[in-house]
């Protein structure tokens, strides 16, 4: 589950505090947390844009996609283009724009 600040999410265990599962449950801390439902625009607005921003006034910096197989990184960092429709872009072509 994800916390609604954004900043957690928690995996394993039962959900009950006073459930012997819970004492599984681990919860890892983040600098900001996406949801499922999250669309591409939000992911550039919080991450890459002021990223994109510290390029235009010199710095060197770099967005990292990391993690499992299958879990959505080319997704995020490419998207899915189609023709009159620019919600599916991902970082790297709004970047760009």
């Amino acid at each position: 589950s994800v916390s609604g600040e954004g900043r957690e999410v928690s995996v394993g265990g039962g959900a009950n505090p006073g459930s012997a599962k819970y004492s599984l449950r681990k919860t890892y801390s983040f600098d900001k947390v996406f949801g499922p439902d999250v669309s591409q625009q939000e992911v550039y607005s919080a991450i890459c844009a002021p990223i994109v921003e510290e390029v235009l006034q010199g710095y060197n910096c770099t967005i990292f996609a990391y993690g499992q197989t299958g879990t959505g990184k080319t997704y995020t960092m490419e998207g899915v283009a189609r023709a009159g429709n620019y919600a599916g872009e991902g970082m790297i072509p709004r970047a760009v724009k």
